[in-house]
């Protein structure tokens, strides 16, 4: 399914057409205007995030743990140079059990991953999403 051009969608719809499946999907994608992938992210200790994903138009993407507070969405080219946003939930949280500020970020960093990174502002380095206040909220975006 792919964004198509107003010429070719009205193909789809003009009297006694029955579209299928597909051109609905490309009709979604252009609506839309970008595809977009959604989840909740959690992660305990040094396994994988694991991922909730509530919408997902981009693919199938691979969470993986590299090192300490930083995880990897893996899809092969998936994100588009210049055309792909990151979204988290988490900006900044300060933990009064610990007078730290935490911190998640997330962004591009190849045509093929996303990388989120979780820690304090001194070192983006801590496992567990809970000093967080749980899960992550992520969405990627990838515009046409």
């Amino acid at each position: 399914m792919t964004a198509q051009t107003p010429t070719v969608l009205k193909s789809y719809f003009e009297t006694g057409d029955r579209p299928t499946a597909s051109q609905y999907g490309d009709f979604i994608d252009t609506a839309c205007g970008y595809k977009s992938y959604v989840a909740t992210l959690t992660q305990a200790g040094t396994a994988a995030p694991v991922a909730t994903v509530l919408q997902n138009t981009i693919g199938d993407i691979v969470w993986t743990r590299s090192e300490a507070g930083r995880y990897v969405g893996t899809l092969a080219n998936a994100f588009v140079a210049s055309k792909t946003v990151v979204l988290t939930s988490v900006g900044l949280v300060f933990s009064s059990a610990d007078s730290i500020v935490k911190i998640a970020t997330a962004a591009v960093t190849s045509v093929n991953a996303v990388v989120l990174l979780t820690g304090t502002l001194s070192a983006l380095t801590d496992d567990g999403f809970g000093a967080l206040g749980g899960p992550i909220s992520l969405e990627i975006r990838v515009y046409p």
